[in-house]
C-alpha cells in the first residue's frame, strides 16, 4: 500500500511539474512542488545524462555521461533540498537549476540527441560516398532511375524518329526534284 501511494504521488507530482512554469517566474508553491518533483526524481538524471551521452558520443560518452550524470544529479538533489527548506524563496536568476541549465524535472529533458548525435552526423555525411562506391541504390532511387532511362529511351527514339522523318522527306524532295526538272525542260 505504501510502494502504491508512493507511486501514485510520483507520478503526480511528474505529471503536475509540466504545468509548472506556465507564467515567466514561479510563484512559491511551485518552488516548493519543484522541489519535491526533483526530490523523487533526481536519480533519473544520472540515467538521463548517461544514456544521452552514449547517444551521442558512443563509448566515450560513458566517461562523459557518468562525470555529467553526478554532477547534473547532485545539483537537482541540491536544488530540491533548497527549493523545499528554502520555502521556495531561492531566486530564479544563478540556481542551481539555471546554473546548469536543467529543466524543471528529468522527464523533460532529452533523453537522446535529436538523429543520432555527432555519429549519425558523420555516417550521413559519409552515405553518399560509400553508396556511390557500392553501387547500392534504395527501391526509391532504382524506381526512379527506372523511370529516367525509360524517359531517356522514349526521347531516344523520338529523336530517332524525327531524324528517319527527315531523311525520308530530303530523299523524297530530291526524287521529287529531278522528275520535275525535265517535265519543265520539255514544256519550253
Amino acid at each position: 500500500m505504501k510502494t502504491v501511494a508512493l507511486v501514485v504521488a510520483a507520478a503526480l507530482a511528474v505529471c503536475s511539474a509540466s504545468a509548472l512554469y506556465a507564467g515567466d517566474e514561479p510563484t512559491h508553491g511551485q518552488k516548493i512542488a519543484r522541489g519535491f518533483v526533483n526530490l523523487v526524481t533526481f536519480p533519473f538524471e544520472y540515467g538521463r545524462c548517461l544514456t544521452y551521452q552514449l547517444a551521442d558520443k558512443g563509448p566515450l560518452g560513458l566517461a562523459t555521461g557518468t562525470a555529467q550524470g553526478t554532477i547534473y544529479t547532485g545539483a537537482r538533489a541540491v536544488g530540491s533540498v533548497i527549493d523545499i527548506v528554502g520555502v521556495g524563496t531561492m531566486p530564479e536568476k544563478g540556481n542551481t537549476y539555471n546554473a546548469l541549465g536543467l529543466k524543471v524535472n528529468p522527464f523533460v529533458e532529452k533523453w537522446l540527441p535529436r538523429k543520432g548525435g555527432k555519429k549519425a552526423e558523420e555516417k550521413a555525411a559519409a552515405a553518399p560516398a560509400a553508396k556511390e562506391q557500392s553501387g547500392w541504390k534504395s527501391a526509391k532511387e532504382k524506381d526512379t532511375a527506372a523511370e529516367a532511362a525509360v524517359k531517356a529511351e522514349k526521347k531516344a527514339e523520338k529523336k530517332a524518329e524525327k531524324k528517319a522523318e527527315k531523311k525520308a522527306e530530303k530523299k523524297a524532295g530530291k526524287a521529287a526534284a529531278p522528275a520535275e526538272q525535265p517535265a519543265a525542260a520539255t514544256q519550253k
